[in-house]
């Protein structure tokens, strides 16, 4: 799990790992992580649908990108908090990213 507080620059980059089963890597929520990913599994990295109507509210500049395995299958997927629906995006992966206060 890559992280940028402040995705315009790439100095701000923090990369977590994150084991489940059993749980493990150097992610600081990884307990609550795994536990996202037991729920709701690779449903959690779903892109927003085509033609959906996304409020234009900026969230903040933090973008991440989560590669790896769920359920067998691989996954990579970019986050970012660019508008209503990217943030809703953002906000359905945590704990596997930090919860953000709004716009930076």
């Amino acid at each position: 799990i890559a992280f940028w507080e402040d995705g315009r620059e790439p100095e701000t980059k923090v990369v977590r790992t994150l084991r489940c089963n059993p749980v493990g890597g150097s992610h600081p929520w990884r307990t609550r992580a795994c536990a996202r990913l037991a729920q709701d599994g690779r449903a959690l990295f779903l892109p927003t649908p085509p033609g959906m109507a996304c409020a234009e509210l900026f969230g903040g500049h933090q973008t991440a990108l989560i590669r790896g395995q769920v359920d067998g299958r691989r996954v990579w997927s970019r986050f970012s908090r660019v508008d209503g629906c990217a943030i809703t995006r953002w906000e359905r992966v945590v704990p596997l990213l930090p919860a953000t206060s709004g716009a930076s």
